[in-house]
């Protein structure tokens, strides 16, 4: 047990130990008498949250990097031999800082709520069972990324006890990481069921739900292919559409304003604030454009995250969605009359930088004084889910089980209604699927969904070997990732993925 104990405080008092969790004088804990309270689950939540949604966490950078950059509507201003830009150019290797910096934080939540899974499983307080949905719903979902990024993972369900235990883990089987997955989010299905959370930040039953959907659909996929699952993801998404709890904003705009974070269609997103909790975002600075000096007066940004005008020409005439996610110019009215205009070829002349940007994380209106004071961050609730995404799983889950029903058309039809679009009729299957596909890529773009959609659709080395940046690299073994070096020399029983360097 005192393994558990040090093991516990060190990740806590590593990564919450600016924030107001804990007491200066450390606590001695076990699992036999923590969590006791609300409070002590919510510190162990908010440093879960914490790390993996701050601004270098990994559902603002990693997943960005992997997901975006590593698909091929993203890229970054990162040349090759940056272990960011390699991730554009599929240059990277088995130490790259970025894929083994995802595992890490994927693996750190991953223990620390199964701290709080292993505190509530018996416990008889009035206030464990939501908590321990909520838990469940959590490790099940990060796991989908783990087994989606890297095949066959480490299935960890108990704190890891210490160094002699953590060298001994080995890598378990994809289709039994799945099995675990599923079964936790059946269970906090019936743990969340009708909970209300009286704060935003964790997940519910609506959750629970939709990522059970979104496993399932990509189980239907490649690699495992397993077509049963599409009925199932289409029953699960519409019960938690049935459930009545969130609903599209209008118009499409205003979904992405500060002043509307957390609003009716946000399932689940990164917090700014939990109980505490206090982290910005910079995913509004990473996606600004990076001027020459002198070209702008203010809210100039990074330029890691930038689009491709291949993707911009993919959205129709009339689609609102395109001038609210994607910027092909920066305007700077700020001390500039008229109001100052720089054109996406002219950022900073360079093949890396001269990209449209993702416009969506900006908030367009904010004050010029706000955006300099925060030091470009802001308190963006970054979704992880959201309501348009179940509609699109609807959709996509039940023209694949059923072909094209009237649920399907229903259910595209309103992401479209609201993007400006003519509702879809008489489409065949084939038809079908190729315009739900359209609608995930231009509804959810920049938002850690496209590598594994074409890798499930089957379609990623097609779409990659056309990519401007890594056309030249890309191999079928990029499928996945490969497990990170360093931790290869901590455990040597974590085999190498095909493709990769098996030298530790």
């Amino acid at each position: 047990m005192k393994k558990i104990i040090y093991s516990f405080i060190i990740l806590m008092t590593m990564l919450v130990s600016c924030n107001d969790y804990l007491e200066e004088d450390p606590l001695i804990v076990s699992p036999d008498n923590f969590p006791r309270t609300e409070g002590d689950v919510l510190s162990i939540f908010g440093a879960s949250l914490n790390h993996l949604h701050n601004s270098g966490g990994y559902f603002e950078r990693g997943l960005m990097f992997l997901v975006e950059v590593g698909a091929d509507n993203a890229g970054s201003r990162r040349a090759v031999g940056d272990d960011r830009g390699d991730m554009n150019f599929y240059t990277f290797t088995t130490s790259n800082a970025e894929i083994a910096r995802s595992w890490r934080e994927l693996y750190e939540g991953i223990n620390e709520v199964n701290f709080i899974i292993l505190g509530l499983e018996n416990s008889q307080e009035n206030f464990a069972p939501p908590y321990l949905g909520a838990a469940k719903a959590w490790r099940a979902y990060l796991y989908s990324d783990l087994v989606q990024l890297f095949g066959d993972v480490p299935l960890l369900i108990r704190p890891i006890e210490g160094v002699e235990e953590a060298r001994a883990i080995t890598r378990t089987p994809a289709i039994e990481v799945y099995e675990q997955i599923i079964q936790d989010l059946q269970e906090a299905e019936v743990l969340l069921q009708g909970h209300q959370w009286d704060f935003p930040g964790l997940p519910d039953e609506v959750f629970a739900k939709a990522a059970l959907a979104r496993v399932y659909m990509t189980m239907a996929g490649q690699p495992l292919n397993d077509t049963s699952k599409w009925s199932l993801a289409a029953a699960k998404a519409k019960e938690a559409k049935a459930i009545g709890k969130y609903s599209l904003v209008k118009p499409y705009k205003d979904l992405w304003l500060l002043e509307n974070k957390n609003n009716q269609e946000i399932i689940l997103a990164g917090q700014r604030t939990l109980e505490g909790l206090n982290t910005r975002s910079l995913l509004n600075s990473r996606t600004r454009p990076r001027p020459r000096d002198g070209d702008f007066n203010y809210a100039i940004g990074t330029g890691d995250f930038n689009a491709n005008i291949e993707f911009y020409n993919k959205f129709t005439t009339g689609d609102i969605r395109r001038e609210v996610s994607v910027a092909i110019e920066f305007i700077d009215s700020v001390n500039n009359d008229p109001p100052k205009v720089l054109p996406y070829t002219d950022f900073r002349r360079g093949d890396l930088e001269n990209h449209p940007h993702y416009r969506k994380y900006w908030d367009s209106d904010r004050a010029p004084e706000d955006f300099r004071a925060e030091g470009r961050r802001n308190s963006n609730a970054v979704p992880v889910m959201r309501y348009a995404e179940v509609l699109l799983m609807i959709a996509e889950a039940d023209n694949e089980a059923n072909g094209p029903t009237g649920d399907a058309y229903e259910a595209i039809n309103e992401v479209r209604e609201r993007a400006g679009l003519a509702p879809l009729a008489g489409l065949t299957k084939t038809q079908f699927r190729d315009a739900v596909r359209l609608d995930r890529e231009l509804e959810l773009c920049m938002e850690g969904k496209r590598r594994f959609d074409l890798i499930r659709w089957g379609t990623f080395l097609d779409e990659m070997s056309q990519d401007q940046f890594a056309a030249e690299n890309i191999q079928p073994f990029h499928v996945l990732f490969p497990i990170p070096q360093n931790e290869r020399r901590l455990n040597s029983n974590l085999t190498q993925n095909p493709g990769y360097s098996e030298g530790l």
